[in-house]
């Protein structure tokens, strides 16, 4: 074999392997010999198919697949040899020369750029710091109250806020269809889960009403059938209630998870829980500024194979987002389905962002050997095994598969990494209130 590598622009190499006739007509025979043996063939014992009857009908194919397995093998043996890191497989084109007697291959590829990660104690971060007041804690079981109302019918016309049950039937321009009719349905006026001409038909009715009112549908609606269109609803009025903030006692405390009839225990509770929420998301924050720091401090030359790749990743992830929303371009005679489509420049961009991220990351992870620590990848997962009722079955189900064990250690090795770079930082505390960093939603019910 002979090999000639060769540094072209940037990250890119080119490697010619030269193969002998001889080495390659060696490894057809022994090819066609153990294909023979179990060629089959009308008018032939098995095995018995004549050498040149087997070469002249599976000789072509052989051949190509020797001359693929032998660039495969005398590429793999030169890129360990060397050292060598590619960052995609190789473009391999065939240049013979006239008359030789060695098959000339030429391997163009890509390495994996060398990173030098900077100095850590270059790096200024701030640290989010949440403490949890009185007044969070007051305002978080407020919102509590709020997301657990009870609802008492009322004799009086419905009003912003109050929840409304209704009957209703919809027909564009006579007809029924599909979705238009509903009985016992219940929605809170203001609240936008109805369409707003609905919404403000309801308001001012009292209970055992009728009434018809017109409701238009957005152009944008998701039922395409119906964009743009105005039904005509028959609405009944079943009940109009309004709503009260239930008492925070045990029946309350037991709605929200908590099996106790102490305000004390239930405070500690939902203290603990704001905690965690603190806690995550200041950590993504603060991963956030880590990787941003690295990316500015850090010169990493991207590989056109691993950008390419990134970017038809993120562009086949956003078809399908389109394809599951919305496929009825796939009927339109008109959409050229085969055309390739310019790469978005801010796709590009983000592609490239991502790249450079997981180079750097991966640079960090070889250097230092870290590995994902085994017990806080099982306390991750039994973390997120208690929300179901079976725990231990969740906990199995993780184990049982490798991909979804990796995705959960790749999370805990880039906790690590960033735990890693936070130490080695100029670290400055920010003092932040809860609903600045956290908000409104912190606990979802």
């Amino acid at each position: 074999m002979q090999v000639e590598l060769e540094t072209l622009e940037g990250l890119e190499r080119k490697l010619t392997i030269g193969l002998p006739a001889a080495q390659i007509q060696g490894e057809v025979d022994q090819r066609l010999q153990r294909a023979a043996a179990n060629v089959r063939m009308d008018g032939f014992r098995p095995g018995k198919v004549p050498m040149r009857v087997v070469r002249q009908r599976y000789g072509d194919g052989i051949r190509q697949e020797v001359l693929a397995d032998l660039v495969q093998k005398s590429f793999q043996e030169v890129i360990e040899e060397k050292k060598i890191r590619p960052a995609g497989a190789p473009s391999v084109l065939r240049d013979d020369e006239e008359g030789s007697d060695v098959a000339r291959f030429v391997c163009t590829f890509e390495i994996m750029p060398q990173v030098e990660l900077p100095d850590f104690s270059k790096l200024k971060l701030e640290k989010p710091v949440c403490p949890i007041t009185d007044a969070d804690l007051e305002v978080m079981i407020g919102q509590l109250r709020e997301r657990r109302p009870d609802w008492s019918p009322v004799d009086r016309e419905a009003a912003d806020g109050d929840q409304v049950k209704a009957d209703f039937e919809g027909r564009i321009d006579g007809e029924a269809f599909p979705g238009g009719t509903g009985e016992g349905i219940e929605f809170v006026i203001g609240a936008g889960t109805m369409l707003p001409d609905f919404e403000a038909g309801a308001k001012g009715a009292k209970a055992g009403e009728e009434k018809v009112i017109p409701v238009s549908f957005p152009e944008d609606y998701q039922a395409k059938e119906l964009a743009g269109k105005t039904a005509e609803f028959t609405i009944k009025i079943v009940e109009v209630a309004e709503k009260a903030l239930p008492e925070v006692n045990a029946d309350f405390f037991k709605a929200w998870g908590v099996d106790t009839d102490d305000l004390e225990t239930f405070h500690a509770e939902v203290r603990d829980t704001m905690q965690q929420e603190v806690a995550r998301v200041a950590g993504d924050k603060l991963k956030v500024q880590v990787l941003d720091r690295l990316l500015e401090h850090t010169e990493v030359p991207v590989p056109e194979s691993l950008l390419t790749a990134e970017i038809k990743r993120q562009t086949q992830q956003a078809h399908q987002h389109d394809h599951d929303h919305d496929h009825e371009h796939c009927d339109d005679p008109t959409h050229n389905h085969g055309a390739e489509e310019a790469v978005d420049p801010e796709v590009r961009a983000a592609a490239e962002k991502r790249v450079r991220t997981g180079l750097i990351l991966m640079e960090l992870v070889q250097s230092r050997g870290l590995k994902a620590d085994p017990a806080r990848v099982r306390a991750r997962i039994e973390q997120m095994a208690r929300s179901y009722g079976q725990p231990e079955q969740i906990v199995n189900w993780y184990y049982s598969d490798e991909k979804r064990l990796a995705e959960v250690e790749s999370a805990v090795l880039e906790e690590q990494v960033v735990e890693l770079v936070v130490e080695g930082a100029s670290v400055t505390e920010q003092t932040i209130s809860y609903e600045e960093l956290v908000g409104a939603a912190a606990i979802s019910g």
